[in-house]
């Protein structure tokens, strides 16, 4: 029995068609999903996104359309260059409802595999696997249809079914061209379409990427200047006595979450059983929510009016000037080597400089070494005796999720978080998240207490400031827990942080004025953007041009507050 030939059929190039415009309209779905608006042609803005983006996707496979041998490099290169780039820009729009610019790339960028790992598992829920599963596999059955798929064999047939789209891409290159003069083609490829195509493809992570990359080496440059280029001209001791300054760095403590600060649940025991001792500052706030930029600016002069393109130094190269001995002791995750641009570049180019740096996370990256792991480091440091002061530094891994992870089983205290009506997005697991991170606020309490009392056994004029880089949203104001989305400006518990100051009776005895400043400015607002003025003074430094009304611990201080309308 003969069988009936096949006939040449559109599927295939309906198939083609379809894969061409499958990631586009997968980012104009995730858009509507994101932003919802009452969908219509009549938004042209979406709609040429989605027109030009398939369009150009078109392009990329005619080669195949017109010589089908050809299609299935072409399908795999389309797929290849575009199925990740949009599985991650769609489904961080959906989830977090605002668009992928270039703070998140950095943080993308900036993050290690341990950390991408702890905040895929935190946000992936089951219906999350399934639109990722389906923007995965869909394409691939359109890829094996059009394959399968009897396509025509007649060359001058193949090329009369391709002329629309031919046309097509053609009125769109020569419209656009005419409106735009020669001199301003680039203008019109970067504004168009580079703007709507590489939107859905890896070169955007890259541009960012490269972005990043050029300010860590112009930072790189600027922070290994040759010795005699310091910058401060009279740098001097304000007394003779040698200081010994410890500053604590937080990650991700929200102030709101701290029981001396008036959370309803006792977070700090601790530290409010010393509180006598400490000054708690009650309005400090951060300038980023950005881990790199928040500690590039508590570390050097760059803030809201110099970038860093007018950096000139840091507190670690003033200390070393002074004569101070320097020290970083770390047991953050994000310092890591393993990132994949190669760690948290601006603070570990910033604090390059320091006499010694100990990390103990750097052999076993599954960021489950907890705080504690620094202090011996710490003590040692402190019994080896030596001229000039020291000027010690300690990174925390603190509520930096996952948060189950930042404790040991002996602080996992809270449970229970009781109902609010106010916020009737608080089911039992959520509740749960609040309480994990209730208790690392609860370890980061115990941990500073031990730093402190480390000092205190130690003796000497010294003083202790902790600090947190960043707070966490936690379900607190929104349905919502991180602080990756286009509401974090808008969002007290990330932007306010804990700051307080521990003295020694050496301290109060020498620098009286200091902790009294200090005691008279703890209620006025502060951005951590001015601490590196603060700290100087702590270390009992001037220079020529110190500005008192930036320092917090002098009786000058200006308060300053973010505007953030």
């Amino acid at each position: 029995m003969i069988e009936p030939q096949k006939s040449e059929t559109g599927g295939f190039y309906a198939y083609c068609l379809s894969f061409a415009f499958f990631f586009p309209a997968v980012v104009l779905a995730c858009n509507y999903a994101a932003f919802p608006r009452v969908p219509s042609l009549l938004d042209m803005d979406l709609f040429q996104d989605f027109l030009i983006g398939g369009l150009i996707n078109a392009a990329f496979l005619l080669p195949g359309m017109i010589l089908p041998i050809l299609i299935l490099p072409c399908m795999l290169l389309v797929y290849g260059g575009v199925v990740v780039p949009t599985a991650v820009y769609g489904g961080y729009m959906v989830t977090f409802g605002g668009i992928l610019g270039y703070d998140v790339s950095r943080f993308v960028w900036n993050t290690n595999w341990n950390q991408a790992y702890e905040f895929l598992s935190s946000r992936l829920t089951p219906v999350a696997w399934a639109a990722l599963a389906f923007l995965l596999l869909f394409p691939l059955v359109l890829m094996v249809l059009a394959l399968r798929s009897p396509k025509p064999a007649n060359s001058a047939r193949r090329l009369l079914c391709l002329l629309p789209l031919l046309f097509a891409v053609v009125f769109y290159e020569g419209y656009f061209m005419k409106l735009h003069a020669q001199t301003q083609a680039r203008m019109w490829w970067d504004a168009s379409v580079r703007k709507y195509f590489f939107r859905y493809y890896a070169r955007e992570f890259y541009k960012l990427k490269n972005m990043d990359v050029m300010e860590r080496e112009l930072l790189h440059i600027m922070v290994h200047l040759p010795k005699e280029n310091f910058p401060l001209t009279g740098l001097r001791r304000v007394k003779t006595r040698d200081v010994n300054g410890l500053v604590l760095v937080g990650e991700s403590a929200s102030r709101p979450h701290h029981g001396i600060y008036g959370y309803f649940r006792d977070t700090t025991p601790r530290l409010e059983a010393m509180s006598a001792d400490l000054v708690v500052f009650n309005n400090a706030e951060v300038a980023s929510s950005a881990s790199t930029r928040s500690l590039l600016g508590a570390f050097s002069f760059v803030d809201n009016e110099r970038d860093i393109s007018q950096y000139t130094c840091s507190i670690f190269d003033i200390l070393n000037e002074a004569g101070f001995e320097t020290a970083w002791l770390t047991n953050s995750i994000i310092e890591s080597i393993f990132s994949f641009a190669g760690g948290e570049a601006f603070v570990r180019t910033i604090n390059s400089n320091v006499q010694r740096y100990e990390d103990v996370n750097i052999t076993d990256e599954n960021g489950k070494h907890l705080d504690e792991a620094t202090l011996p480091l710490l003590r040692k440091i402190l019994a080896r005796q030596g001229q000039g002061g020291k000027g010690l530094f300690v990174r925390f891994n603190g509520s930096h999720m996952r948060y189950v992870n930042r404790y040991p089983a002996a602080f996992a205290r809270f449970s229970g978080y009781p109902d609010d009506p106010a916020r009737p997005w608080l089911t039992s697991e959520k509740k749960n998240i609040i309480d994990q991170y209730d208790n690392t606020i609860l370890y980061t309490d115990h941990v500073v207490a031990e730093f402190i009392e480390a000092m205190k056994t130690q003796g000497g004029v010294s003083f202790v400031l902790y600090f947190s880089d960043h707070g966490e949203e936690v379900y607190s104001t929104r349905d919502f827990f991180g602080r990756v989305d286009k509401k974090v400006e808008e969002t007290p518990s990330i932007m306010k942080v804990p700051l307080l100051l521990w003295f020694s009776d050496e301290y109060k005895r020498d620098f009286p004025e200091v902790v009294e400043a200090a005691r008279m400015n703890l209620r006025k607002d502060f951005v951590l953007d001015d601490l590196l003025w603060t700290m100087v003074e702590l270390y009992g430094l001037t220079f020529d041009g110190f500005r008192p009304d930036k320092s917090l611990v002098n009786a000058a201080y200006v308060p300053v507050r973010l505007d953030r309308r």
